[in-house]
């Protein structure tokens, strides 16, 4: 009698995802080498629940010359001057075709708003995220940016969150329109969608100048750390080829250095966007349900990520003689040791998803709180758009921002 135990059925051979690998190691083991209390505590500041407590008084009182240089800055919660400054801002952007366009698609869909807290800086873009029946959608709620600033600034952060506008009508913000990415991917997509809006705002701002306008342009040359440096690299390809310009190519340079360009402090600019990308993530639950609901579990391709140039009028991500999209230069590992081990764990219950294991078990705080804050502007009690939901609802709130993010996770 045959003894012989049935052979288990082979998983199936998958495609090697180009750096999974290597990342999937990194979340393995702890990745930051002992360090002293008070190198925990900086952390903590730049990328932990400390930030929002600390960086706004910081950022007020940054910002107390510039009452000297544009006094209206100081009266922008007046409703008329909050009126004027934004109808100033978003008519010098259509000023030039590429800015008419974006200012068109954003002002017919969404409400654009002037935030007028001196804490607040940079801008953000709300929207709900719904998984419901396994499907997801997308819904713009609204756009706000720091009105108190200089109008070059805010003209540049409009741009920055318009063009995430434009992302989400043409459901590229997130790659889960037709399949379900591993996390860690999802997080390199986050980095491109980023360095698009970025690359998007910087050269808009360019153009801008070029058409007698440089006040956007003229606040990113001194902006410091890794946004200057972005600007800096278009600014180097326009001026060596003017012709990069019309071309796409000094954006695809813009775009390329968002990656490798360092804050003040050293971080690059993906490792001061994980949080907001691990923020971001959607919960295994509402994976498991979009893979139930059809949508394949599959790996992100280089044609998923020219799609985010593919919105604008040029497809700079298209363009010959660019590195590939797939490219180690794109998808560092560079999480600290916490954010690996999130990744980790949320790996395990992608693969879970995958193979049938995976058990709903209702909420996991240590998996869903940690990345919280008390309070985003996209809490606004101005807002008449859905309000925040908790965790294990249909519907999450989600942003993306140019501001620092560890502001607004």
């Amino acid at each position: 009698m045959d003894t012989q135990e049935p052979a288990k059925p082979a998983l199936p051979v998958e495609p090697e995802v180009p750096g999974l690998k290597e990342a999937l190691a990194r979340m393995k083991a702890p990745v930051d080498p002992p360090q002293s209390s008070f190198f925990q505590m900086a952390k903590e500041v730049i990328f932990g629940e400390l930030a929002p407590v600390i960086f706004p008084t910081l950022e007020a009182m940054a910002k107390m010359p510039i009452v000297v240089k544009e006094p209206l800055a100081l009266l922008t919660a007046i409703p008329y001057v909050n009126n004027m400054r934004m109808n100033r801002a978003l008519g010098e952007i259509s000023s030039i075709p590429e800015g008419k366009a974006l200012v068109d698609a954003t002002c017919n869909a969404t409400r654009v708003e002037l935030n007028c807290d001196p804490r607040f800086t940079g801008g953000a873009n709300c929207f709900s995220n719904s998984y419901t029946d396994g499907k997801f959608q997308q819904r713009s709620n609204f756009i706000t940016a720091d009105g108190y600033t200089t109008m070059g600034a805010t003209i540049g952060i409009l741009i920055h969150e318009m063009h995430h506008e434009r992302q989400l009508q043409n459901g590229v913000m997130k790659p889960l329109q037709d399949k379900v990415p591993s996390p860690v991917e999802q997080v390199w997509y986050e980095r491109a969608m980023e360095a698009d809006a970025q690359a998007t705002a910087v050269d808009i701002s360019w153009k801008l100048k070029e058409a007698g306008k440089p006040a956007a342009w003229t606040e990113m040359e001194k902006l410091g750390g890794w946004r200057q440096q972005v600007a800096e690299a278009y600014a180097k390809k326009a001026e060596q080829d003017p012709a990069s310009v019309e071309s796409g190519a000094a954006k695809r340079e813009a775009f390329d250095t968002w990656f490798s360009a360092k804050t003040d402090n050293g971080f690059t600019t993906p490792q001061i966007y994980n949080r907001q990308a691990l923020n971001n993530l959607p919960k295994s639950e509402d994976i498991h349900e979009m893979y139930k609901g059809g949508k394949p579990l599959a790996p992100i391709t280089v044609a998923d990520i020219e799609k985010l140039g593919g919105i604008a009028e040029i497809n700079y991500l298209k363009l010959p003689g660019g590195k590939p999209l797939d490219s180690m230069d794109y998808r560092q590992a560079d999480w600290n040791g916490f954010q690996g081990g999130f990744l980790h764990a949320r790996h395990q219950q992608y693969d879970q998803i995958k193979y049938g294991t995976f058990k709903v078990v209702g909420a996991n705080p240590a998996m869903e709180s940690k990345f919280a804050k008390p309070a985003s502007p996209c809490d606004s009690p101005k807002s008449t758009e859905t309000p925040i939901i908790k965790a294990q609802t249909p519907i999450v709130q989600a942003q993306v921002s140019l501001k620092r993010p560890a502001l607004k996770m």
